[in-house]
């Protein structure tokens, strides 16, 4: 039995050779090809109407949150930085009801770079808004994105140190991080300047969250592949159970 993934999809506003469209739905390839790697079903869910959001819930097993933009400090309760770069208000207000749609009904999460900040901010906590502020070393590598570039380190006891070991290299595209933790947020992964770069929410072992992107890596990896593992196995074991109830 195969679990379909939903992967949150974003808005492309660039012109496409080829095609008349100004707008169009889309997710990067490498979210794909983590799934199909991984044995589970890849199906985009577009920024679209938000009381549709308990019907694409229901109908997939597990959802991986993309990157992207930044998350607006509009919902957060802050206002924004110069640095920030542009936030897009649909996106957020959509992504923000499937995250709660998607932990009301029990449905495993991957939380991935802007993802990871948007579920904090879903559970009421906030980012900082440009962490060179805080005098961190760069995260917004110019390295290949495959290639990693600075460690990270994982917390005693947690899903993500069973998962990575002590220690794991991993990849940078971002310049917000995690600052207040959501409710039921647990940091799982430092960063050697004290960023977070992973999340657990307590008593959900299927929700998890990391700052770097594994998509662009579990070919090169291991480790970036386990993580895609682990996820995709809890969403079959909420397929499975779902297939269970359906057929008493």
């Amino acid at each position: 039995m195969t679990p379909v993934i939903g992967i949150s999809g974003n808005l492309l506003t660039d012109a496409v050779p080829g095609t008349i469209s100004t707008t169009k739905a889309y997710v990067g390839n490498a979210y794909i090809e983590a799934v199909t790697e991984n044995h589970g079903i890849p199906f985009v869910i577009p920024i679209t109407e938000v009381g549709l959001v308990p019907y694409f819930v229901d109908k997939i097993d597990g959802l991986i949150l993309s990157g992207g933009q930044d998350v607006s400090p509009l919902f957060y309760g802050q206002s924004e930085v110069e640095e920030s770069t542009a936030s897009l208000l649909e996106r957020d207000q959509f992504e923000l009801a499937l995250v709660k749609e998607a932990l009301k009904q029990n449905k495993a999460i991957f939380a991935i770079c802007r993802g990871m900040q948007l579920l904090n901010v879903a559970l009421g906590g906030s980012l900082v808004q440009n962490i060179a502020d805080l005098n961190t070393f760069t995260h917004m590598q110019n390295m290949p994105v495959h290639e990693a570039t600075h460690p990270i380190y994982t917390i005693e006891g947690t899903q993500t140190a069973k998962l990575l070991s002590k220690r794991a290299d991993v990849n940078s595209f971002h310049h917000q991080s995690i600052d207040r933790l959501g409710t039921g947020l647990v940091a799982s992964a430092y960063a050697e300047d004290g960023t977070i770069e992973a999340v657990e929410l307590a008593n959900r072992p299927n929700v998890i969250g990391v700052q770097w992107h594994p998509e662009m890596m579990q070919f090169t990896d291991q480790k970036m592949k386990q993580l895609f593992h682990f996820f995709i196995k809890n969403a079959t074991s909420e397929f499975v159970m779902k297939k269970r109830v359906s057929n008493l």
